[in-house]
């Protein structure tokens, strides 16, 4: 995306809008799901989409083979997006419950603020 052509058409931003009414009608309906929302929302569009790290072996990855030592780009939010894990992996839909998406991270690198940021939104979505 550059700053002259956003790449969203009127009917994009419309159907877009169309959607997140339905979705707000849902959670005003059904409050219970605010917490599974921002899960998915957070699979879609979470705080780190793209982390740097450092080879430490010689792996091949998808027949693409690396070195020890070289740099590389992993975008954890195509992970949160994976077909092959999740079931129409495109479909933001609220009531999926999908709570095992890494836009924390996971392990030694996750995030130390994500049960404070989760709740945060819970409470603010409430």
């Amino acid at each position: 995306m550059n700053s002259v052509d956003s790449g969203s058409s009127f009917y994009e931003k419309q159907t877009t809008f169309d959607l997140n009414n339905i979705v707000r009608e849902l959670l005003v309906a059904n409050p219970s799901l605010v917490a599974d929302a921002w899960e998915v929302t957070l699979r879609f569009d979470g705080s780190t989409q793209l982390i740097d790290r450092t080879v430490m072996q010689d792996p091949e990855v998808l027949g693409k083979k690396s070195e020890k030592g070289d740099g590389v780009g992993l975008c954890i939010i195509a992970a949160s997006q994976d077909k092959g894990h999740y079931e129409n992996a495109d479909s933001h839909d609220v009531s999926r419950g999908a709570r095992d998406h890494i836009a924390f991270c996971l392990g030694l690198h996750s995030c130390l603020g994500a049960a404070l940021a989760k709740l945060e939104a819970r409470i603010c979505f409430e």
